[in-house]
């Protein structure tokens, strides 16, 4: 095959490259309200925003939800630890298990920076109209699911 031959791609046009872009952006503009001012960072804020949805979690748990790796997770735990935002209590049923909480300076923490959060998401979304928020939504979910699918073909021919 001669280079003429090979198909062309345009970067700036390519969607997972879009999508990286996008996701950089929102990630950055609403990650400034919680490394600034909360001196949190994305790992953290995740860990934070999932214990308040979910209490007492395992830092396994929290990894799932989070889509973080366990070594992140573990970072971020320590990190929270040291500073009042969550405790680790080992779980009745099992010594090894950690269950995870927020203390009330997490909870405090989350409660602040959630408004803020929300004022930032509402900001972006508003460049839509709420038909375009809900196509949107669904196009997500699409996609999501259609990377489930591609995920599920790539571990079968493994």
């Amino acid at each position: 095959m001669t280079h003429s031959d090979t198909p062309q791609l345009t970067l700036k046009r390519f969607f997972p490259y879009r999508l990286a872009n996008l996701q950089a952006a929102v990630s950055a503009a609403v990650g400034r309200l919680y490394t600034g001012r909360f001196n949190l960072t994305h790992q953290e804020w995740r860990v934070l925003a999932t214990l308040s949805e979910y209490p007492e979690l395992s830092a396994k748990d929290i990894a799932i939800h989070t889509n973080l790796e366990k070594m992140q997770v573990s970072r971020a735990i320590s990190r929270m630890t040291e500073h009042g935002l969550l405790f680790q209590q080992p779980a009745a049923h099992d010594r090894r298990y950690l269950r995870l909480q927020l203390t009330e300076k997490g909870l405090q923490t989350y409660r602040d920076i959630v408004p803020l959060v929300l004022e930032r998401e509402a900001y972006l979304l508003d460049a839509l109209s709420a038909e375009e928020r809900q196509l949107l939504d669904g196009l997500l979910d699409k996609l999501l699911e259609r990377t489930h699918q591609l995920a599920e073909q790539d571990r079968l021919k493994e």
